[in-house]
């Protein structure tokens, strides 16, 4: 057993309450024959992002990259409008989802890019909030040495998602701008050329630790700020994506108590006795 899964599975027992899924069974929709090999590292990655996105509409609701046009956009010449395309959006929760699948001992980036395009999203959606899911798993050299065909990588993803950690809009940008601070959350990484040519890295002990002590990030990233966070823990019940069924994980979620105020939409969402804000 791995590192990162011996963790896990000793803070199990404190995730004692259920969070009830939208639905229990989706379909990732596909005409691709599921037993063709996935030769390609882009193919690889762009099934295990649909993977999670659906997981993550099965777990909260919404529609999977629903394009969405900013106020006073024109969908009739898209070539002279700004188009952003949320993973996960929820009309009737009125949350969007940006879905991120991070392996064990790995970090997360976040693209300047995309964090401005979000911004400039949510201004022009009154009411709507912006929540990020960061999916923790153990199937290693997704992007390299891993082989198989989409079947194998679907049953692999099902067997090896650890956790989840859901974080709200605001603490996301809180970890963009502390890159000189004291505790080392993030890092920062700018290359002319790259693909990830502007971002802030979320290094991987830090999604560790907001597994583990998601209090003591939130003290380090929000401050004098942190009363406006409310910590839950939860289990999640087995779903199946298309088919491949996906155990029981922990999942942490984190709710901006401003901005949930506003929507009105806090189902699945109480407070968890233990955390002392």
């Amino acid at each position: 057993m791995r590192g990162l899964e011996k963790v896990v599975n000793s803070l199990r027992g404190s995730y004692s309450q259920s969070h009830v899924p939208y639905s229990s069974a989706v379909i990732i929709p596909s005409n691709v024959d599921l037993s063709a090999p996935l030769t390609k590292p882009t193919s690889r990655a762009i099934l295990m992002g649909k993977f999670y996105e659906h997981l993550t509409a099965a777990l909260y609701g919404g529609d999977v990259c629903v394009t969405e046009f900013l106020a006073g956009a024109d969908e009739e010449k898209e070539d002279d409008c700004m188009k952003i395309t949320p993973d996960v959006v929820n009309n009737n929760t009125r949350r969007y989802f940006e879905v991120k699948g991070v392996c064990a001992g790995q970090h997360c980036m976040l693209q300047d890019y995309q964090l401005e395009h979000y911004e400039q999203l949510l201004g022009a959606r009154s009411g709507y909030d912006l929540s990020f899911a960061f999916y923790r798993h153990n199937l290693h050299g997704i992007k390299s040495t891993w082989e198989g065909n989409s079947e194998e990588l679907l049953t692999a993803l099902a067997a090896k998602t650890l956790y989840l950690i859901v974080l709200p809009y605001s603490a996301i940008t809180q970890m963009h701008g502390m890159i000189n601070g004291s505790h080392a959350l993030v890092s920062r990484f700018q290359k002319e050329g790259s693909p990830f040519d502007r971002c802030t890295s979320v290094l991987a002990s830090t999604l560790t630790r907001l597994y583990t002590e998601p209090e003591e990030i939130l003290q380090q990233i929000a401050g004098e700020d942190i009363s406006q966070y409310n910590i839950c823990r939860f289990v999640s019940e087995p779903i199946s994506i298309s088919g491949y069924v996906v155990p029981s994980f922990p999942i942490v979620f984190v709710e901006d108590m401003r901005v949930a105020d506003t929507r009105g939409d806090l189902k699945n969402v109480s407070v968890d006795d233990d955390v002392p804000f």
